[in-house]
């Protein structure tokens, strides 16, 4: 559960434009992800399924954005190679 406003604050972005932007997702989707329930807003069961099946892409995403920041500071990446001597 949460609120419009909170997801503002979380995001750096102001209430309006959540609100916005969650309604232009709902629209292209062509489904509703969240419910209001007084004063806050729930995810639908659509909500819900849709948010486990996205969970993943945000994380390899969240992967993304950190990898990048390492090249954009100038640091090398490193990678780890374990050859075993049986594999010719």
């Amino acid at each position: 559960m949460g609120s419009f406003a909170r997801a503002a604050e979380e995001t750096n972005r102001s209430q309006s434009s959540v609100s916005y932007n969650l309604a232009l997702l709902q629209e292209r989707l062509g489904v509703a992800l969240l419910a209001p329930s007084g004063r806050r807003a729930v995810l639908t069961p659509a909500g819900e399924l849709l948010l486990n099946q996205v969970k993943p892409l945000l994380q390899a995403f969240a992967y993304v954005e950190t990898h990048a920041a390492t090249l954009r500071n100038g640091a090398r990446t490193r990678l780890d190679l374990v050859v075993d001597s049986i594999f010719p």
